[in-house]
């Protein structure tokens, strides 16, 4: 009688275990599935809005482009020849010029950055040391404009600085002599905490 009750209450169990089982194969409901599509909805909405912004850039960006992409031209010509390239700003033809080397060529701002209506203009200047001042009709400056910059044979270049000007934008920039890429700031810290 015992073991007559036993394999009841065993047989009660099994078929409990079995309708838990069958419960959990049944799969999901509507509105899982209705939540799960929407939040990949989401996520592909918040990409596709990331991705078409990494191809953007601004005007501004564009024309401190071009002028990266001159002086990367200037130093490889300067390299290729052996002889010094002068880099200038032609404001007629809103282009950089590169003269010397075996020839002349143009590096053009891309015309959608400057736009109809946008004022364009780089200035170089020559930059003085710290310690040291022109006296310019009564005040004392520690730069002066300078016509174009020369890339030398080896690749360096003279110290000079950059002052792009679009529309409302300006960005200045000072050019190391021995690498040609911008120097930052002395105040500017440096990632890692270090200065």
């Amino acid at each position: 009688m015992v073991a007559g009750r036993l394999d009841r209450t065993r047989g009660a169990d099994t078929g409990r275990v079995r309708a838990g089982i069958v419960r959990a194969r049944r799969g999901f409901t509507l509105l899982e599935v209705l939540l799960v599509i929407a939040l990949i909805a989401v996520a592909g909405s918040l990409f596709l809005v990331s991705l078409e912004s990494l191809g953007k850039s601004s005007p501004a960006d564009e024309f401190a482009g071009a002028f990266w992409r001159a002086m990367a031209q200037a130093r490889e010509s300067a390299l290729a020849s052996r002889r010094t390239v002068e880099l200038r700003w032609d404001g007629e033809a809103k282009a950089f010029l590169l003269e010397g080397g075996g020839g002349s060529r143009a590096v053009p701002v891309p015309a959608d950055a400057i736009g109809s209506d946008r004022e364009c203009a780089a200035v170089f200047s020559e930059e003085l040391p710290t310690n040291d001042y022109i006296l310019v009709r009564g005040e004392l400056v520690t730069r002066r404009p300078i016509p174009a910059v020369r890339i030398f044979p080896d690749g360096s270049c003279q110290a000079f600085a950059i002052e792009l000007a679009l529309g409302a934008a300006k960005q200045r920039m000072l050019i190391d002599p021995w690498t040609g890429a911008e120097m930052l700031p002395a105040d500017t810290p440096t990632k890692g905490g270090r200065s």
